[in-house]
């Protein structure tokens, strides 16, 4: 077998296998506490299976009993990307479209940025019966 196509595969397999396990853990989810007093608390959520164990840290919390007060979508920071276009700049003197003489006159830069809020879903629970 020839090296070079054994280290392709074995770097495809590698890759492969390497987004199979971040997706799974995805997939699991996760939950932190946010905000753990006496008799209440705020946990975090995020991917499809972390409600499950918001679920667990919350009867951790209080095992008598919890009451969910409320649940929400909070911006917790920014994720910033800028993507920029550099187009020459120049004067054709002579010759057609693919050759010729050409005078450069720098170039013009062109920039996008785009701002997307960061979100975490929080759940907002008490100790059953706290006021």
């Amino acid at each position: 077998m020839n090296p070079s196509r054994f280290a392709s595969r074995f770097y495809v397999v590698g890759v492969t296998l390497l987004v199979a396990v971040c997706l799974s853990t995805w997939a699991m989810g996760c939950a932190r506490y946010v905000l753990k007093e006496g008799d209440r608390g705020v946990v975090a959520v995020s991917g499809p299976g972390g409600r499950k164990k918001a679920e667990k840290l919350m009867a951790e919390h209080f095992p008598e009993g919890y009451e969910i007060l409320r649940e929400e979508e909070v911006v917790v920071g920014q994720t910033v990307n800028y993507e920029e276009e550099v187009s020459p700049l120049g004067v054709r003197l002579a010759g057609g479209e693919e050759g010729g003489l050409r005078m450069n006159l720098g170039s013009e830069t062109r920039g996008t940025e785009t701002v997307t809020d960061k979100t975490e879903y929080r759940i907002h629970y008490r100790r059953t019966g706290s006021p």
